[in-house]
């Protein structure tokens, strides 16, 4: 199936592999819901990968979003957007961003490079950058 970010907003569909041009973590993970959904697999696989044409939407917000998620998720060594810990620290970081503190403010804590949480259903596979 091809489709647009609608499929995120809950629609009750199931694939064994899902992929998703790379996107917000949040985006990223509700793709990845359509992933073996249903749990008649023992995994799923999610591929996140860079559009080659390099398009994403303009609104700053998005931008930042996308942005803020790079540091914390992508190929080895950073965490796979389901890393509990990853979240975690992005969030602080989207929250430092939207109270006025921009990337050089050290608002948010320290990069979790070293957060790596083991995976479960889906596996991801995150393109290299």
């Amino acid at each position: 199936m091809v489709s647009t970010s609608l499929i995120e907003a809950g629609v009750d569909v199931d694939f064994p592999r899902v992929y998703r041009a790379w996107a917000p973590p949040e985006s990223l993970q509700q793709a990845a819901g359509r992933c073996n959904r249903d749990g008649r697999l023992p995994a799923g696989t999610v591929i996140v990968f860079d559009p080659a044409d390099g398009s994403r939407p303009r609104s700053d917000e998005y931008r930042t979003a996308v942005q803020t998620g790079e540091q914390f998720f992508g190929p080895h060594p950073l965490a796979a957007p389901d890393d509990l810990d990853a979240l975690h620290h992005y969030y602080q970081r989207r929250y430092a961003y939207q109270q006025g503190g921009g990337p050089g403010s050290g608002a948010g804590g320290a990069h979790p490079r070293s957060c790596r949480a083991p995976l479960t259903s889906p596996r991801w596979t995150v393109s290299s950058r």
